[in-house]
C-alpha cells in the first residue's frame, strides 16, 4: 500500500471501512459503525475489523505490526483512529 492511498474494505453487515496510509508507520482508519467498543489496547468496528495492539491486518493493507492506537481529533470523519506501527 502506497503513502496517501486509501483502501475501502466493507464489514459483515456492508458498512464501509476506509484505510489510508498517511506515511511508512502510521495508517488512519474510519466508517460508520452503529456500535463500537475499545479501549487503549483494542478498537472494534461492529461487523469488523478488531484492530488490537501486536496485531496486523494484511487483509485491509496493514501488513505492520500495531504498536498504538490514538482516536483522531482533528477529522469530520466518524470513528477515526490513527494507527501507528513498527
Amino acid at each position: 500500500m502506497k503513502i496517501g492511498s486509501t483502501i475501502r474494505r466493507k464489514s459483515r453487515y456492508g458498512d464501509i471501512r476506509y484505510i489510508r496510509r498517511l506515511s511508512s508507520k502510521r495508517f488512519m482508519i474510519w466508517g460508520k459503525a452503529h456500535f463500537m467498543r475499545g479501549s487503549e489496547d483494542f478498537i472494534d468496528y461492529e461487523g469488523g475489523p478488531f484492530i488490537s495492539l501486536d496485531g496486523n491486518l494484511p487483509d485491509h493493507g496493514i501488513d505492520r505490526v500495531i504498536k498504538k492506537i490514538q482516536v483522531s481529533v482533528n477529522t469530520r470523519k466518524r470513528n477515526c483512529y490513527i494507527l501507528i506501527t513498527n
